[in-house]
């Protein structure tokens, strides 16, 4: 039975599902939500972000009269950041939650005790944000931590960005193909791509060696596709950063949680399904408009990224 307080309801935990375009999709993450969590007291909160195609509409005539479930219509497609902010905004002013959870439409619950293990895991470790284990299509369970290297500083994020913006360059004037077969050619000469998949797989080795002495991580990097805030974080942000529009937010988000002492944690002991994905790959565009979106979104976000650095930076 769901506690009053004031005018707020208060729920063990509210869900942000962003949808975009894919119905039956973020109607079987949000069913996979009702089916297996382990309360009552929770909500649900569907951002639709301006889908074109009337899905929005259907999601709410889907789930009206229920309870548990809200839907939001965005004018405007404002990008995962900002997208995301609408529903966890909305559960702040409408109930008093002790966790808010930020999960793609693409990602299905299977954990049948996931507040059971989130207060446990709170109440011992204090995390102000939370990733669980993510089972893949191929069966693969190793995308979080996102990755397992965390070290952050300026020349690496310029880097990043010089990196984005060949890819951008060599897209836009139809030379990809070539640059990388004479690329490919030149590493596997000099050994390069030998050493480049020895250092990745010495740094997976070193996660999972740390994962079986450990069991859990802190103040790792989490994939954005399932979220966990806590009361810490719920106390003192009022959503993610949004100065960007896609991309990079798992960057963004570790970067701020290590600047403000925050600890980020991966739980392997809760698990979801993540199909990957789907929103994305429903856009009607060619591969190559896709890829060039998806750069220049990059670059931005990168952008966004080195400025929080600098921001951060002048605190110190």
């Amino acid at each position: 039975m769901l506690l009053e307080v004031g005018e707020k309801r208060r729920i063990d935990v509210g869900f942000v599902i962003l949808h975009y375009l894919v119905f039956e999709e973020t109607k079987h993450a949000v069913d996979t939500v009702m089916d297996h969590i382990d309360t009552e007291a929770y909500h649900i909160v569907i951002v639709d972000n301006a889908s074109c195609n009337g899905s929005g509409e259907q999601l709410m005539e889907a789930y009206a009269g229920n309870d548990h479930v809200s839907v939001i219509i965005n004018e405007e497609n404002l990008g995962f950041a900002k997208g995301n902010n609408i529903g966890f905004r909305y559960i702040r002013s409408h109930f008093e939650a002790a966790f808010i959870i930020l999960s793609n439409n693409d990602v299905y619950l299977t954990e049948k005790r996931l507040t059971e293990k989130l207060y446990a895991e709170y109440d011992q470790n204090r995390f102000a944000v939370l990733g669980p284990k993510i089972i893949l299509k191929n069966g693969s369970d190793d995308s979080n931590p996102y990755s397992w290297d965390t070290k952050i500083d300026e020349k690496k994020i310029k880097k990043n960005i010089r990196e984005f913006r060949k890819r951008y360059f060599l897209e836009k004037f139809r030379i990809k193909y070539p640059y990388y077969k004479v690329r490919n050619l030149f590493w596997k000469i000099s050994g390069y791509r030998r050493w480049r998949k020895q250092e990745d797989q010495s740094g997976r080795r070193m996660l999972e060696e740390k994962l079986k002495t450990e069991g859990r991580l802190w103040n790792v990097r989490l994939h954005g596709c399932f979220w966990v805030f806590s009361p810490i974080y719920i106390e003192k942000f009022d959503g993610l950063e949004e100065r960007t529009f896609m991309y990079m937010e798992e960057e963004i988000l570790y970067l701020i949680m290590r600047c403000e002492g925050l600890t980020t944690e991966y739980d392997p002991d809760i698990e979801v399904y993540h199909a990957e994905d789907v929103s994305t790959n429903a856009l009607k565009m060619t591969d190559r408009r896709r890829q060039m979106f998806e750069y220049q979104n990059y670059i931005r976000s990168l952008k966004v990224w080195l400025l929080i650095y600098h921001e951060y930076q002048q605190k110190r």
